[in-house]
């Protein structure tokens, strides 16, 4: 007669299997899954600012400045990066839009942002939605003025985003002014409106702008230095000229939400100003140290956060790891344990058969 195991002890079984199960699930989920999805393409806020309101703002940025004007004005200033998303797109890029532009606001407010505009350009490029870095050969365009035709450039390492969980190293971060990418150290874990952010910083030293971007309208400025003439109206030197060319000098610390990846602040000391062949200083363009205003850090802040809560993988395969250890070796000791006596001999029936 074959001796039948008591429904206890399958049902310990058949939980023993779930728990290895779920073990296993728990284990395998973040290997199969990816944890770092593609950032979504219907963002609300999609647009940062620096804003510095007393910059000093150098002669070739003053339109129409004479002798004796004064070679500087302080005035305020803000930097604008707008991005749009659009097709084409599938899951892993998307194509983007990236108006860059600086703004001197007081004159912005009184005769309208033409009047105020100080630079502006229009990029155009595929990324990748997981790391932000722009990908395709070919597909990086720029247009350095309003309505003119957009010419091939390359945008290297991060600047729309970084990687969601971004590690705490160097990153190469792109400078539009210099068409490069400049090295962004990590700099410290701060904790902003009780959400915690990493600070990426770069340092720039007299970087040449004429490198990689040669073609820039201001990149080139002339000093004239008049003859020199005696009492009485004679020359002793003649007239000089020195062209100088832009170069940029300073820090930006790029304040990064780690769940998403998403940059929420932009801090920028930044002084691009003109230099002779010997590195001596010969004239500004700009001097500005503005960084994001707080309301729209927070709101950029704000949609990070939820962004980056969007997929918890991690949290679901420790989560389910261990209620399959928890069922596992619960289920494993019920199904191991030693039959009592009764079940041995049949239970109830048995023990009343020897009366």
């Amino acid at each position: 007669m074959v001796r039948m195991l008591p429904k206890s002890r399958i049902t310990a079984v058949l939980v023993l299997g779930l728990g290895c199960v779920l073990l296993a699930v728990g284990l395998l989920l973040p290997r199969f899954v990816d944890a770092r999805g593609p950032v979504t393409l219907d963002l609300a806020e999609t647009s940062l600012s620096v804003t510095d309101p007393a910059a000093t703002i150098g002669r070739a940025y003053l339109a129409g400045a004479g002798d004796r004007d004064p070679e500087t004005v302080t005035g305020e200033v803000s930097r604008n990066f707008a991005v749009t998303f659009g097709e084409p797109v599938d899951g892993d890029e998307a194509a983007a839009t990236v108006g860059v532009s600086t703004l001197r606001d007081d004159m912005a407010k009184s005769f309208g942002d033409q009047a105020g505009l100080l630079d502006a350009e229009v990029w155009t490029m595929r990324v990748d939605r997981r790391t932000g870095e722009a990908v395709g050969e070919g597909d990086t365009k720029v247009a350095e003025t309003l309505g003119s035709p957009a010419q091939d450039a390359t945008v290297e390492g991060q600047w729309l985003k970084f990687p969601a969980d971004p590690e705490k190293r160097d990153y190469r971060y792109f400078d539009p002014l210099l068409r490069r990418a400049v090295p962004a150290s990590f700099s410290r874990e701060d904790e902003v409106d009780g959400h915690r952010v990493y600070v990426y910083r770069q340092e720039m030293t007299a970087e040449p702008v004429l490198t990689a971007h040669p073609g820039y309208a201001r990149l080139t400025s002339t000093v004239v230095t008049p003859a020199r003439r005696d009492a009485e109206g004679r020359e002793t030197a003649p007239a000089t000229s020195t062209v100088s060319t832009l170069h940029r000098s300073g820090t930006r610390e790029i304040t990064v939400e780690p769940s998403s990846g998403l940059i929420v602040s932009v801090r920028e000391d930044l002084h691009d100003y003109y230099a002779a062949a010997d590195g001596t200083e010969t004239g500004l363009l700009l001097d500005m140290h503005g960084e994001t205003p707080g309301d729209e850090r927070t709101a950029l802040l704000e949609q990070a956060v939820s962004v980056g809560g969007e997929r918890h993988v991690g949290a679901w395969g420790i989560a389910l790891a261990a209620i399959g250890a928890i069922v596992t070796v619960a289920a494993g000791i019920a199904a191991l344990r030693p039959q009592r006596r009764d079940e041995r001999a049949g239970g109830p029936r048995g023990r009343g058969s020897g009366d």
